[in-house]
Protein backbone atom coordinates (compact mmCIF):
# COMPACT_ATOMS: atom_id res chain seq x y z
CA UNK A 1 0.00 0.00 0.00
CA UNK A 2 1.65 3.63 -0.87
CA UNK A 3 1.62 6.46 1.10
CA UNK A 4 -1.21 8.74 2.23
CA UNK A 5 -2.00 11.92 2.88
CA UNK A 6 -3.74 14.13 5.51
CA UNK A 7 -3.71 18.16 5.92
CA UNK A 8 -4.10 19.75 9.42
CA UNK A 9 -2.99 23.55 10.54
CA UNK A 10 -0.77 24.32 7.71
CA UNK A 11 1.16 20.56 7.18
CA UNK A 12 0.66 17.54 5.39
CA UNK A 13 1.05 14.42 7.70
CA UNK A 14 2.19 11.08 5.46
CA UNK A 15 1.55 7.54 6.67
CA UNK A 16 2.46 4.38 5.32
CA UNK A 17 1.48 0.97 6.53
CA UNK A 18 4.42 -0.24 9.00
CA UNK A 19 6.13 3.69 9.39
CA UNK A 20 5.27 6.02 11.77
CA UNK A 21 3.70 9.37 10.99
CA UNK A 22 6.03 12.33 9.86
CA UNK A 23 4.65 15.85 9.21
CA UNK A 24 6.12 18.44 5.92
CA UNK A 25 7.78 21.15 7.48
CA UNK A 26 6.35 23.45 4.83
CA UNK A 27 2.82 23.60 3.71
CA UNK A 28 1.53 22.25 0.11
CA UNK A 29 -0.89 23.65 -1.97
CA UNK A 30 -2.20 22.84 -5.40
CA UNK A 31 -4.17 24.81 -7.79
CA UNK A 32 -8.02 24.32 -8.06
CA UNK A 33 -10.74 26.46 -9.48
CA UNK A 34 -11.23 27.93 -6.04
CA UNK A 35 -8.09 29.09 -5.44
CA UNK A 36 -5.24 27.67 -3.10
CA UNK A 37 -6.49 24.91 -1.21
CA UNK A 38 -4.25 22.16 0.35
CA UNK A 39 -6.02 19.54 -1.18
CA UNK A 40 -4.99 17.66 -5.06
CA UNK A 41 -7.22 18.42 -7.56
CA UNK A 42 -6.86 18.72 -11.19
CA UNK A 43 -7.86 21.42 -13.93
CA UNK A 44 -8.27 21.76 -17.18
CA UNK A 45 -6.04 22.83 -19.38
CA UNK A 46 -7.88 24.96 -22.04
CA UNK A 47 -9.42 26.77 -18.34
CA UNK A 48 -5.61 27.59 -17.32
CA UNK A 49 -5.03 28.71 -20.54
CA UNK A 50 -7.94 31.38 -20.10
CA UNK A 51 -7.41 32.33 -16.60
CA UNK A 52 -3.78 32.29 -15.73
CA UNK A 53 -4.43 34.40 -12.70
CA UNK A 54 -5.33 31.08 -10.72
CA UNK A 55 -1.49 31.15 -9.94
CA UNK A 56 -1.00 33.82 -7.13
CA UNK A 57 1.54 36.77 -7.80
CA UNK A 58 4.27 35.77 -5.72
CA UNK A 59 4.23 31.93 -7.41
CA UNK A 60 4.27 34.02 -10.88
CA UNK A 61 6.96 35.63 -10.02
CA UNK A 62 8.96 33.26 -8.84
CA UNK A 63 8.54 30.78 -12.08
CA UNK A 64 9.52 34.29 -14.43
CA UNK A 65 12.13 34.89 -12.10
CA UNK A 66 13.46 30.72 -12.43
CA UNK A 67 16.64 29.78 -14.73
CA UNK A 68 16.47 26.30 -15.11
CA UNK A 69 13.54 23.36 -14.73
CA UNK A 70 13.50 19.99 -15.77
CA UNK A 71 11.26 18.69 -18.16
CA UNK A 72 10.14 15.05 -17.99
CA UNK A 73 8.44 13.09 -21.22
CA UNK A 74 7.92 9.53 -21.62
CA UNK A 75 8.61 6.73 -24.92
CA UNK A 76 6.10 4.95 -26.19
CA UNK A 77 6.94 2.40 -23.46
CA UNK A 78 6.12 4.73 -21.02
CA UNK A 79 9.47 4.81 -19.54
CA UNK A 80 10.13 8.54 -18.62
CA UNK A 81 13.05 10.63 -19.83
CA UNK A 82 14.05 13.98 -18.05
CA UNK A 83 16.66 16.81 -19.29
CA UNK A 84 17.45 20.32 -17.47
CA UNK A 85 16.27 22.83 -19.77
CA UNK A 86 16.00 26.78 -19.71
CA UNK A 87 12.44 28.14 -19.93
CA UNK A 88 9.82 30.49 -20.51
CA UNK A 89 6.37 31.32 -18.09
CA UNK A 90 4.36 33.99 -19.40
CA UNK A 91 1.58 33.55 -17.24
CA UNK A 92 -0.11 31.16 -19.12
CA UNK A 93 1.59 28.46 -21.02
CA UNK A 94 5.39 27.77 -20.45
CA UNK A 95 7.83 27.28 -23.65
CA UNK A 96 11.56 25.75 -24.07
CA UNK A 97 13.73 25.73 -27.02
CA UNK A 98 15.95 23.42 -27.86
CA UNK A 99 19.17 25.67 -28.44
CA UNK A 100 22.49 25.42 -29.88
CA UNK A 101 24.22 23.99 -26.74
CA UNK A 102 25.66 20.58 -27.73
CA UNK A 103 24.08 17.81 -28.74
CA UNK A 104 24.47 14.40 -30.47
CA UNK A 105 21.60 14.17 -32.48
CA UNK A 106 20.08 16.68 -34.71
CA UNK A 107 17.23 18.36 -32.71
CA UNK A 108 14.16 16.51 -34.43
CA UNK A 109 16.00 13.38 -33.32
CA UNK A 110 16.48 14.14 -29.74
CA UNK A 111 14.22 12.05 -27.45
CA UNK A 112 12.19 14.62 -25.71
CA UNK A 113 10.99 15.63 -29.51
CA UNK A 114 10.27 12.71 -30.30
CA UNK A 115 8.36 11.67 -27.11
CA UNK A 116 5.92 14.46 -27.01
CA UNK A 117 5.42 13.49 -30.83
CA UNK A 118 3.97 9.83 -29.77
CA UNK A 119 2.95 11.09 -26.29
CA UNK A 120 2.21 14.49 -25.67
CA UNK A 121 1.76 14.17 -21.87
CA UNK A 122 5.14 15.99 -19.93
CA UNK A 123 5.35 17.26 -16.49
CA UNK A 124 7.92 20.58 -15.83
CA UNK A 125 9.68 21.16 -12.41
CA UNK A 126 10.76 24.00 -11.29
CA UNK A 127 12.32 24.32 -8.18
CA UNK A 128 14.97 25.97 -5.68
CA UNK A 129 17.47 24.50 -3.43
CA UNK A 130 18.99 26.01 0.00
CA UNK A 131 20.63 24.47 2.43
CA UNK A 132 17.96 26.53 4.84
CA UNK A 133 15.46 24.61 4.02
CA UNK A 134 12.95 26.86 5.40
CA UNK A 135 13.43 28.14 1.96
CA UNK A 136 12.83 25.41 -0.18
CA UNK A 137 10.16 25.57 -2.85
CA UNK A 138 8.56 23.62 -5.99
CA UNK A 139 6.65 24.47 -8.33
CA UNK A 140 5.52 21.30 -10.33
CA UNK A 141 3.36 21.53 -13.94
CA UNK A 142 1.60 18.57 -15.40
CA UNK A 143 0.04 19.11 -18.78
CA UNK A 144 0.55 18.28 -22.71
CA UNK A 145 3.24 19.63 -24.65
CA UNK A 146 3.54 20.56 -28.57
CA UNK A 147 5.77 21.60 -31.30
CA UNK A 148 5.33 25.07 -32.43
CA UNK A 149 5.13 24.78 -36.26
CA UNK A 150 7.05 26.71 -38.26
CA UNK A 151 3.83 28.13 -39.83
CA UNK A 152 3.36 29.95 -36.04
CA UNK A 153 5.76 32.89 -37.27
CA UNK A 154 3.90 35.38 -34.47
CA UNK A 155 4.33 32.83 -31.64
CA UNK A 156 7.52 31.65 -32.79
CA UNK A 157 8.94 35.37 -32.92
CA UNK A 158 7.12 36.30 -29.45
CA UNK A 159 8.91 33.41 -27.38
CA UNK A 160 12.40 33.72 -29.24
CA UNK A 161 12.59 37.24 -28.39
CA UNK A 162 11.44 36.73 -24.77
CA UNK A 163 13.88 33.81 -24.44
CA UNK A 164 16.81 35.83 -25.51
CA UNK A 165 15.86 38.78 -23.18
CA UNK A 166 15.66 36.21 -20.60
CA UNK A 167 19.07 34.80 -21.38
CA UNK A 168 22.12 36.24 -22.40
CA UNK A 169 23.61 33.27 -24.06
CA UNK A 170 20.46 33.46 -26.28
CA UNK A 171 21.17 36.34 -27.29
CA UNK A 172 24.53 36.17 -27.84
CA UNK A 173 23.40 33.54 -30.65
CA UNK A 174 22.82 30.05 -28.86
CA UNK A 175 18.84 30.07 -29.77
CA UNK A 176 18.71 29.96 -33.58
CA UNK A 177 15.60 31.65 -35.35
CA UNK A 178 14.89 28.28 -36.78
CA UNK A 179 14.74 26.47 -33.52
CA UNK A 180 12.46 23.57 -32.51
CA UNK A 181 10.20 25.52 -29.53
CA UNK A 182 8.13 23.06 -27.33
CA UNK A 183 5.08 24.71 -25.72
CA UNK A 184 4.10 23.31 -22.62
CA UNK A 185 0.24 23.81 -21.49
CA UNK A 186 -1.10 23.03 -18.08
CA UNK A 187 -3.58 20.75 -16.80
CA UNK A 188 -2.83 21.04 -13.35
CA UNK A 189 0.11 22.91 -11.36
CA UNK A 190 1.33 22.25 -7.76
CA UNK A 191 3.38 24.10 -5.60
CA UNK A 192 5.15 23.89 -2.50
CA UNK A 193 7.17 26.13 -0.06
CA UNK A 194 6.95 29.50 1.15
CA UNK A 195 6.45 32.18 -1.88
Amino acid sequence: MGPSATYESGHFYFAQTGHSHFAATLPCHVLTWEGTEPTIRSVLGSDMRHRPNQVSSPIRTRLKEARVARFATLDTENIPHVVPVCFLYDGSVFYTAVDKKPKRLAPERLARVRHIRAMPQVALLIDEYYEEWRRLWFVLVRGTAKLIPKSATRERARVIRQLRKKYQQYAAGMLPDDAPIIRITPKRIAFWGKF
